[in-house]
């Protein structure tokens, strides 16, 4: 073999190397790209809950929340409480609310979802509670909205001591759904939130969902919690 054909052979086999190379490293690039793409074990689960929230919005009202709420609390006791968290928000969602799901199921300070209503935003923290709830677990919430300038809806199934059910189930800035009112809300039936801070405009209070801010106006300085309701529209 002469020096020429060398040459010409170890040229043919660089060009070859690097070009092998050269794809392989673009393949791995594309495998890597597609497997951050690809959606997650985790996020998986949280599209599927989502899904199969609006059937079980449906078959609690198969049940009837009003008629049957002992039915309707021992079948939502049983149901992951991943599940529950959608259940509550695609409810709200379809009482037309602009609602924001989280992302994951964890990392978001106990924040469950968030909706907007008359231009405020609510936190949502839904607890499928078996037994009587913590009022640690609501003061924890309620400084979570409170750092964030927001209101709270405390949703559960379980059972609201006393001395929250003497406030008038709101903490803070965080009203309480359980009970009755749980399952009027699940009925599709208004639900009134009250609100916590006083209103600084002095013109009358509008009727929900008309073109002017929903949230009350024009309460006077002293006005306790349980007198400013914001009706959550059926």
């Amino acid at each position: 073999m002469t020096i020429e054909t060398t040459r010409a052979v170890f040229e043919f086999l660089t060009d070859y190397a690097v070009g092998g190379a050269a794809m392989v490293a673009a393949g791995a690039i594309a495998w890597r790209f597609r497997k951050q793409l690809r959606p997650t074990k985790a996020q998986r689960r949280h599209k599927r809950n989502q899904a199969r929230s609006y059937l079980d919005l449906a078959k609690v009202r198969e049940i009837g929340p009003v008629e049957n709420p002992g039915r309707v609390f021992n079948w939502l006791k049983k149901v992951d409480p991943y599940r529950f968290e959608e259940i509550i928000l695609s409810e709200l969602e379809r009482r037309k609310l602009k609602i924001v799901r989280n992302e994951s199921y964890s990392g978001d300070g106990g924040v469950d979802g968030r909706f907007y209503l008359g231009g405020e935003l609510w936190l949502v923290q839904a607890k499928r509670y078996t037994g009587q709830i913590k009022e640690a677990h609501v003061l924890e919430f309620d400084q979570v909205c409170a750092k964030h300038n927001a209101q709270g809806l405390f949703v559960h199934t379980g059972q609201t001591p006393q001395n929250l059910r003497s406030l008038n189930r709101q903490y803070g800035v965080v009203r309480i759904i359980s009970g009755d009112e749980l399952m009027a809300f699940f009925a599709g039936q208004p639900v009134k939130l009250a609100l916590k801070q006083a209103a600084q405009s002095t013109t009358g209070s509008p009727v929900v969902g008309s073109a002017a801010d929903p949230i009350s106006r024009g309460r006077p300085a002293s006005w306790t919690p349980a007198e400013a309701d914001v009706e959550v529209p059926a």
